[in-house]
Formats: structure tokens, sequence, C-alpha cells
């Protein structure tokens, strides 16, 4: 029986690589594009704010594409683009604490880091962080 399932994993795989999965040619050129386009566009978001240019500097590939399971067409790239906020990340009753206390949960207390942030200026919040 082990055989039999054995023989019909590597057949599934075998028409997975062959019928359905993105071929790595056509991977490749799509991921071309996108990253041309979106050099573009983070360019201009750099112009437009000079906070977006200092303070997003990390982007974080994800989903089914980096994955390696997605199917069908490249028609999506999903991507995190990282922002720091003009806050205290350290330790403590004025920062950011995180707790894993569990794997797969991540818990954040934020105190008064964000207290009134809504209400003070832009400028005051990034002298704050340098």
């Amino acid at each position: 029986m082990a055989s039999r399932k054995k023989n019909m994993d590597v057949f599934l795989k075998e028409v997975f690589v062959r019928y359905i999965a993105i071929q790595d040619a056509d991977y490749k050129k799509a991921q071309s594009v996108f990253n041309s386009v979106f050099d573009q566009v983070k360019q201009k978001m750099c112009e437009q704010d000079s906070y977006y240019g200092k303070y997003a500097n990390e982007v974080l590939n994800a989903g089914s594409v980096y994955d390696g399971i997605k199917v069908g067409r490249l028609d999506e790239f999903d991507l995190d683009v990282v922002v720091r906020l003009p806050i205290s990340y350290e330790d403590g009753d004025l920062g950011i604490v995180v707790e894993n206390q569990r794997p797969g949960f991540v818990k954040l207390k934020i105190a008064s880091a964000f207290d009134h942030l809504d209400k003070q200026q832009v400028s005051l919040l990034i002298r704050r962080v340098l």
C-alpha cells in the first residue's frame, strides 16, 4: 500500500511540475517586469514624501508566488513595505514590549507610545526618532 501512495505522490508531483506550476522562465520574466514597475513607484513615493523615503526602506516578498504555490497566471505579486513609526521601540513603560509566549503568536504591549500621536506634528515626531 505504501508503494502505491509513493507512486501516486510521484505522479501528482510530475503533473504539478509539467502542467500546473508556473514555469521558471515565466516567473523570471514576470518578476523582472514587476520589479521594474515597483522600483519606479517606490522612487516616486520617495520623491513625494520624505518620511517614506527615510523610513520605508525594507520590502519583504510574500504570498503564493514566493511560496512556490501560485498556479494559473502571474497576475499578482504580494509584498510588504515596512514603514517604521516615529516612536520609541525600546522595552519599558514608554515603548513597545514584544512577548513571544508561544509559537505562532506574538503579543505587543504598547503603553503610552501612541498617546496623542495624531495631534503631534510629523516633524517633531521624526526628530524624536533621530
